[in-house]
């Protein structure tokens, strides 16, 4: 069997791929697996790595669970090892940027999962930073921007602002503003929101795009943002496995 490792610098998600279908998908604290022992024994614990998983697949922003990885074998795990790494010669899209070598791994499985699953579109990726990718109808990735995801950001702001120290981060069930709490929630969830809608507009209108592409959200918080009409066209949570499992390994 083939399994699929999405590591991100917040978490990393496990999916075994079995025609066609993600089955036993996990998630893991990327800090907790630091170590190579604990990354091959929280794995091991969900998958029968030796015995049943003849295939591995990785995406990984985090270059010490890269290498930590590549390591395997001295676990005694024979199976077939595929890292998508640059020049990103696995995929099917077209990279129209500058320095393409400096793109997350994670961006260019998203974008190529966007391109063969959806026709091309923008991929919203709510994860450790808020990514916005566009990808057109003829599969040429135009490039993308990044902000601070919310938990960064709202770490941020509690450890700087000192009477808002003790705050948890907490979506609002609508929109508040009469208590701290209530102002931050609202200000991350809501300014994250109205920062997506402005900036799908800006790269739109700088790109001279005049396509009718689908707005494809993913990531760790992409669900909570479906309440927002007109916001997203669809959310995938594993957008990046699909885009991982489809590549052309040698």
């Amino acid at each position: 069997m083939k399994l699929l490792l999405d590591v991100g610098n917040s978490t990393t998600v496990a999916a075994v791929q079995s025609s066609g279908e993600f089955r036993n998908r996990q998630e893991f604290s990327t800090r907790r697996l630091r170590t190579e022992d604990s990354l091959w024994d929280d794995l091991s614990h969900s998958y029968d790595l030796k015995s049943q998983i003849s295939e591995l697949a990785v995406v990984s922003v985090v270059p010490k669970i890269t290498e930590m990885i590549l390591k395997f074998r001295k676990q005694g795990w024979s199976g077939q090892l595929n890292i998508l790494a640059p020049p990103w010669k696995e995929t099917t899209i077209v990279l129209k940027i500058d320095r393409p070598e400096e793109v997350g791994a994670d961006r260019i499985a998203a974008a190529e999962a966007a391109y063969r699953f959806y026709g091309g579109g923008y991929v919203v990726d709510f994860g450790t930073a808020t990514t916005v990718e566009v990808v057109s109808s003829q599969g040429e990735y135009l490039g993308g921007v990044i902000v601070p995801g919310m938990v960064p950001a709202f770490d941020r702001l509690i450890n700087s602002a000192a009477k808002l120290s003790g705050l948890s981060l907490g979506i609002p069930e609508e929109f508040n503003c009469k208590n701290s709490r209530d102002a931050v929630e609202s200000g991350l969830f809501y300014g994250t929101a109205g920062a997506v809608k402005y900036l799908l507009e800006k790269l739109q209108k700088h790109l001279g795009l005049d396509e009718d592409l689908p707005v494809v959200g993913t990531g760790g918080w992409a669900g909570e943002f479906e309440r927002f009409e007109g916001l997203l066209s669809v959310v995938d949570p594993n957008l990046v496995l699909k885009g991982l499992d489809i590549c052309r390994f040698p």
